[in-house]
């Protein structure tokens, strides 16, 4: 009853925030372009967004297998929320412009480089059931479930309301969010441990060497690296300068669409556990083949029909790949390192995503949208055939 009691709160919790988190990236996302007018500048506000991670994501890890992770949840929810106040407050008074949205987006994400790991690696201290996959399937479909809810809000609020309401709503999910980690019981016990600089090189030189040796694990991290950078920008800013070019009301659209992909999103979460009883690499380079040709299939034709039938392919492999990786991470890679597993992984995507970010935000000044999206696909199915082909050898 404890553990289903801690189950449902974290999931409350977590819920909660994807619905802050959801608004407040739509909401950077249609400010950065609201404010430049311009998509490489739209782009390189979302790399700053990522740039933190990769310098203090993999600190991030290890700080968090040092500390038990309810109180550090605890820890960073209170750092955020004063950043919350003034960002809104500052808003609400005309005086934000590209360079004080550069400067909030990197404060949350250093934030996030301490809370993400910690988060993810609580689940586990927190349910004693041996079932990782079911564990982690419920918990994903709560996300997109609330995901849906948040996307579509955001496409209601658009027609209603200004931008700062997503702020507002993200900031009430704060607090929200933080009552549910205080009522959290958590076996976990603390780690002694010497907590200096040289403790986190020390930290970080053992782990990188632990998965030099786990070739199933460094194959995942650069598989991942790759498919992230071809992914990141198409379905984020380039997403939305696609819709841009054939409807009038854009952003509502693109939430819809976004929305309509974390649906689809749902029964894919559940049937993966059951389609999928043992998951490996193969499974997880599958998921990337299939992501990669539903996005093939958006860059032939932009009519809305189409958009919604890539959008399922793409939610499939994705969220096929996605859980996979998550499932390894647990699995093959030791208990007291699954931090520093989240963290490094979360440093592998958030230093493509930034390279992507920039990357294709400064081609999009040469090449159209569409030649992007056929190039970038096109090269996300490659990948995929050839690293199927490098694990059978």
């Amino acid at each position: 009853m404890k553990n289903r009691l801690n189950f449902v709160l974290y999931i409350m919790g977590g819920s909660i925030s994807t619905t802050g988190d959801v608004l407040s990236n739509m909401g950077i996302l249609f400010l950065s372009y609201e404010i430049s007018k311009s998509v490489k500048m739209t782009s390189i506000v979302g790399a700053f967004e990522t740039m933190p991670f990769i310098v203090f994501g993999l600190i991030g890890g290890v700080v968090a297998d040092w500390y038990l992770k309810k109180e550090l949840l605890i820890t960073v929810q209170l750092i955020r929320i004063p950043i919350m106040i003034i960002f809104v407050y500052l808003m609400s008074i005309n005086q934000i412009n590209i360079s004080y949205l550069i400067f909030y987006v990197m404060l949350l994400s250093l934030c996030s480089c301490f809370y993400n790991p910690a988060h993810r690696a609580l689940l586990p201290q927190i349910s004693q059931d041996d079932n990782l996959i079911k564990i982690n399937s419920i918990y994903d479909a709560s996300i997109r479930i609330t995901t849906i809810c948040a996307l579509l809000l955001s496409g209601v609020l658009l027609t209603r309301f200004d931008l700062i309401t997503f702020f507002i709503i993200d900031l009430f999910t704060f607090f929200i969010s933080l009552s549910t980690l205080v009522f959290i019981r958590s076996s976990e016990i603390k780690v002694k441990s010497q907590k200096t600089i040289k403790r986190i090189k020390e930290d970080l030189l053992e782990f990188v060497k632990y998965i030099k040796y786990n070739e199933e694990i460094k194959h995942l991290f650069l598989f991942t690296f790759i498919m992230v950078f071809l992914n990141t920008w198409l379905f984020d800013v380039g997403f939305l300068m696609l819709v841009k070019q054939t409807s009038e009301k854009a952003n509502s659209d693109f939430s819809f669409y976004k929305g309509f992909y974390s649906f689809c999103a749902i029964f894919i979460n559940i049937f993966i556990p059951i389609v999928f009883k043992k998951q490996s690499i193969h499974t997880y380079i599958l998921g990337s083949f299939i992501w990669g040709s539903g996005f093939f299939i958006m860059s032939l034709n932009q009519s809305k029909i189409n958009i919604y039938f890539s959008l399922i392919i793409i939610s499939a492999g994705l969220i096929l790949s996605s859980m996979t990786r998550s499932y390894l991470i647990q699995t093959k890679i030791e208990p007291f390192m699954h931090a520093r597993g989240f963290s490094f992984n979360a440093v592998l995507l958030y230093t493509s995503n930034t390279l992507s970010l920039l990357s294709f935000g400064f081609t999009s000044e040469v090449f159209n949208i569409q030649a992007i999206y056929v190039i970038a696909s096109s090269l996300m199915m490659l990948s995929s055939i050839s690293f199927f082909i490098l694990r059978r050898t």
